[in-house]
């Protein structure tokens, strides 16, 4: 499956070129007390293509673990939980 994006995105065959932003809510710490501590983020993929309107590709939100090393704060684990049962098949970019 990553081998397929990264081809999708240096070798586009059918892919137009594109833009792609994506919005991420502020971070909600579900969880502060233990180790590793909880976050949530909510997130908004979007698509323009040349010409042609805006399209949501995915909203979701990341289920984030959090640990402590020293002074710096290090990701131990993120899920993706998506709104829909189904995504476009034409993103090229990991969520």
């Amino acid at each position: 499956m990553i081998r397929d994006r990264i081809l999708a995105i240096r070798s586009p065959l059918y892919h137009l070129p594109r833009v792609q932003r994506r919005i991420q809510s502020g971070l909600r710490v579900v969880r502060a007390d233990a180790t590793p501590a909880s976050c949530e983020t909510s997130f908004a993929v979007f698509a323009t293509l040349p010409g042609q309107p805006q399209k949501v590709l995915a909203t979701g939100r990341y289920l984030d673990e959090v640990c402590r090393d020293g002074s710096t704060l290090l990701f131990r684990r993120r899920t993706c939980v998506l709104d829909a049962d189904l995504i476009v098949n034409s993103m090229p970019f990991p969520l």
